[in-house]
């Protein structure tokens, strides 16, 4: 079960690694959405664009919070 708050820093390791690959996925089939509808209407539907740089976005933030978590683990005491 996913905690909502993992307690320890490997938990939080594995939940932004799990957000990280779920917002690679929606943005291939986001991607994946604009090619169709560019092939099928010839137009391109700017919400799916926008949704897709929103997934970018996100996966950016998710990448920069995880790399501060795995310093601050490095710095924990053992």
């Amino acid at each position: 079960m996913i905690d909502l708050e993992p307690k320890t820093t490997q938990a939080k390791i594995r939940q932004h690694r799990s957000l990280r690959a779920f917002g690679v996925i929606i943005f291939i089939f986001l991607i994946l959405i604009i090619f169709i509808e560019l092939m099928k209407d010839g137009t391109v539907n700017w919400r799916f664009v926008f949704l897709a740089l929103m997934c970018i976005a996100a996966d950016y933030r998710y990448k920069q919070e995880l790399k501060s978590i795995q310093q601050s683990k490095v710095e924990e005491p053992r």
